[in-house]
């Protein structure tokens, strides 16, 4: 399509070549800023950790469960799983849980998921729906619950607590938070220095006025 536009000469259109001269304007401003004037300025130690402490709650690492799940079409066939898992064999079936899938009936293969009050894997139906459900369960095997218009069985395997992150785990988030109001204030500098005014060498001269009298 590139090739036949040219052929066609699309940019000799007049609202094409001002679209072309206006991108290739601000491509050029953009790489002036980021090769010349941007270029080897980041924020310093301080303002990098004055940021971090300001902002600390921002930067948890939530906390979530280990879960392992089997999605199905109808309440029966839960339960039907649900029994199965607590009856003779029932700790080998769960080694081989299905975790992601929405199906119609119980599977057994994939691995356990971390889950996040408010989020599941994309996969599972009513995923948002069942993490709240489950986030603040017991671990251990749970009876069938109804969610986003499926029924799942769900064993929680283990538990992860919310915590402050360090500095070191966050600072390229802490970095480039930083960098827009960085950027804002060195083009500020540099438009501040190219329109300071300039000492004037000029000498003014008046003409006199047409109605004036002539001098003797």
């Amino acid at each position: 399509m590139f090739n036949q536009a040219k052929e066609d000469k699309i940019f000799l259109n007049n609202d094409v070549a001002q679209q072309l001269v206006s991108f290739h304007r601000q491509t050029l401003i953009d790489a002036y800023k980021q090769i010349k004037v941007f270029a080897g300025e980041e924020p310093s130690e301080e303002e990098i950790r004055s940021h971090y402490e300001a902002f600390s709650q921002s930067y948890v690492l939530a906390g979530a469960v280990k879960a392992r799940h089997i999605e199905c079409s109808t309440e029966a066939e839960a339960l039907a799983a649900y029994n199965q898992l607590q009856g003779p064999g029932g700790r080998h079936l769960r080694r081989a849980w299905r975790s992601t899938a929405r199906t119609k009936r119980p599977r057994r293969r994939g691995q356990p998921r971390l889950v996040q009050q408010g989020r599941l894997h994309r996969h599972v139906g009513g995923g948002a729906v069942l993490s709240e459900i489950v986030f603040d369960w017991d671990i251990g095997l749970h009876p069938p619950v109804e969610a986003g218009g499926n029924w799942h069985v769900v064993e929680i395997l283990g538990r992860r607590p919310a915590r402050q992150q360090a500095l070191a785990e966050v600072r390229d988030r802490v970095i480039q938070e930083l960098t827009p109001s960085l950027q804002a204030g060195i083009l500020d500098a540099t438009w501040r220095i190219c329109v300071r005014p300039r000492p004037s060498n000029t000498t003014v001269l008046s003409r006199p006025a047409r109605d004036a009298a002539p001098s003797n």
